[in-house]
């Protein structure tokens, strides 16, 4: 993208070039233009006599400042409409007086300046201008100007029409740069809604103050907007107090540098807030305090440079201690940066590079690049975060599971210890008739025979069960009191042990869409929970009950048991990772992978609430209701 931008730049910056003196119209010729700069106080009659003149003609540089710059214009015109002369500035703060002579007498005189109103101006625009004389012989203008900071002595006549389209290149820039930048602060305030991280709202708190920045800073505004040189003055110190905080708490937060690099963040948090105490001061007292203690605005720029070499230096340090975020915001902090050192360069070092809009723009371009480029970043950090949010899922997902098969191991090798001794009651019964020689009726051996089929049918159905735990089973529909049937018999021995007693009210034939697996999973840890809670609280008459509401288009599973319910000041926070109500053995893991799995993986939903005397979970699926007829 950089490299893109910088071809365009190359082709384009020729095609953009401004002229000292710019002739949009036939019927002006501009016999002489030129300029000289003095400290002493001069009368327009004086300044007409003067020939040590310097030409305006060529490409334009921005003048440094100085108390006062005189222009020197002699103009003649043809025909009857109306002529104006434009001053290109853009910057504002500076203040000029027209004195029109005509064959050496004055006639005229004008006051203009960016302090003005533009409804109290002779000519109403915000661009300064001034009505051209109609004289077909040299009529002499005299422009004194006085600026605060720079000047750029770009000068433009012509008709009023044409004087307008002028400013049209520079006008859409500006528009379009507002507009990405309104259009992104929007954007990532919605993001910050969503998602509650609080680099968005320091990123739109940056965003705002490059806007502002644009704003402020500029004589010429979009949309006739006009405002006074106080305002603009206060607003651009506002703006940069935006800026430094958004960018200092943006960097710290999105680098997340306070745990990595503790004395970069101090410094940075230091270097900011001294700055903008000192933009706080100069809002209130306009710089006397600095007068008066030997402060001068140095201070600030020194401020500012070691502001920014945190910055960056934050970024390096992220990028290079493996974090890719770092690069992003190395390519989009550091080229917006060059683009306001090459702006500063052009205007506070005469002679660097020529005028020309894409340089008159550089702030605008900057503004547009960084919210671009670091609302990517951004997007980018967003996809990281929700990849260790999906790693740590799966993780969590992960140790539930095996919490739960050794759970279930466990459950097993309780359920089987009974019927294992059982067989081998029987087989000792048999081996004994076989060593002392005794007789064994044919009815009875096949009693023990049918008894040792229903023992093995019995461990093979737990084994069958049990597998279910670990195969992936393929996305489709299970029958509902089925598969809460096969849940229970994995928790047989647990809940048998506990001495609880588990009722159903479950309608028949009930299909539900999802995986078979994860819902088993699910449903073992609320049962697994109402276990615990239970064995927790009652000494005795422990229950659980699972019944089910069948509605159009999905069913109700309700599981409610009387184990003195949950005990949480928010009850929902149940479902949040490591939130757990007991007290010691508590991972607080399995309700959350339950809500994980009901919500994202079956579209459906879980409550819980506390009953008389104990909690219910009501979990939602999507249904297959299939004829009982049918299913047999």
């Amino acid at each position: 993208m950089l490299k893109i931008y910088l071809f365009l730049f190359a082709i384009l910056t020729p095609l953009f070039a401004q002229e000292s003196i710019q002739v949009l119209n036939p019927n002006i010729t501009v016999h002489q233009a030129g300029y000289f700069k003095t400290d002493k106080a001069l009368t327009p009659e004086q300044v007409r006599e003067v020939v040590d003149i310097t030409p305006l003609q060529g490409e334009a540089y921005p003048l440094s400042h100085s108390d006062t710059v005189w222009f020197v214009f002699e103009v003649s015109t043809q025909g009857d409409e109306k002529l104006y002369l434009d001053s290109k500035d853009i910057f504002p703060g500076s203040t000029y007086d027209l004195f029109v002579f005509n064959q050496n007498q004055l006639i005229k005189s004008y006051n203009n300046g960016h302090s003005i109103p533009v409804a109290s101006r002779d000519v109403k625009t915000q661009p300064i201008r001034f009505l051209l004389e109609p004289n077909s012989k040299k009529t002499r203008y005299v422009l004194k100007v006085q600026s605060k900071i720079f000047y750029i002595p770009i000068f433009a006549f012509g008709t009023f029409e044409a004087l307008e389209s002028s400013w049209l290149t520079l006008h859409n820039i500006m528009l379009i740069s507002y507009f990405i930048g309104l259009a992104f602060l929007v954007y990532n305030m919605i993001l910050y809604f969503v998602t509650r991280d609080k680099s968005f709202i320091y990123y739109c708190l940056y965003i705002f103050g490059l806007l502002l920045v644009c704003v402020a800073g500029r004589s010429y505004l979009p949309f006739g907007l006009s405002l006074s040189p106080q305002i603009k003055e206060h607003l651009m110190d506002a703006s940069l107090i935006m800026i430094i905080l958004g960018l200092g708490l943006f960097t710290k937060h999105f680098l997340k540098i306070e745990d990595t690099f503790a004395t970069l963040s101090k410094s940075l948090c230091i270097t900011s807030l001294t700055l903008v105490t000192t933009l706080l001061l100069d809002f209130y007292v306009h710089y006397w305090i600095f007068e008066t203690f030997l402060l001068p605005l140095s201070f600030y720029g020194l401020g500012a440079v070691f502001f920014t070499w945190c910055v960056f230096h934050a970024g390096y340090r992220t990028y290079k201690h493996g974090n890719p975020l770092g690069l992003y915001f190395l390519i989009s902090s550091g080229v917006g940066t060059l683009f306001i050192v090459v702006f500063m360069l052009v205007f506070y070092l005469p002679g660097f590079l020529p005028i020309e809009t894409w340089n008159l723009t550089l702030i605008n371009q900057a503004l547009m690049w960084d919210v671009i480029t670091l609302s990517v970043a951004l997007a980018y950090r967003i996809r990281l975060l929700s990849k260790e949010k999906e790693l740590a899922q799966s993780a969590l997902y992960a140790n539930a599971r095996f919490t739960a098969i050794g759970e279930t191991i466990g459950n097993i090798a309780h359920q089987w210890r009974q019927p294992l001794a059982e067989l081998g009651s029987i087989n000792n019964n048999i081996a004994a008739h076989l060593r002392f020689k005794r007789e064994i009726s044919h009815e009875k051996l096949s009693e023990m025979i049918h008894t040792n089929e229903n023992i093995l049918s019995h461990l093979s159905k737990t084994i069958e069960v049990f597998q279910s735990f670990f195969r992936r089973n393929s996305e489709g529909s299970f029958e509902l009191s089925a598969t809460i049937g096969d849940t229970l018999t994995l928790m047989h021995s647990q809940l048998h042990h506990a001495h609880i007693i588990v009722t159903q009210d479950l309608p028949l034939h009930v299909m539900v869409k999802g995986n078979k697996d994860e819902f088993l999973h699910a449903l073992f840890n609320i049962i697994a929970n109402a276990k615990d809670a239970l064995c927790e609280h009652r000494k005795e008459g422990r229950n659980i009950h699972i019944s089910a509401q069948l509605h159009d288009e999905y069913v109700a599973i309700i599981i409610e048991d009387n184990g003195g319910g949950i005990t949480l000041e928010t009850i929902n926070d149940i479902f949040e990772p490591y939130i757990s109500t007991k007290a010691l053995h508590g991972m607080g893991i399995g309700l959350f992978m339950t809500k994980s799995l009901i919500v994202n993986r079956f579209g459906g939903s879980i409550d819980v609430e506390n009953v008389d005397g104990g909690a219910r979970f009501t979990v939602r699926l999507k249904t297959e209701i299939v004829d009982k007829k049918e299913s047999l």
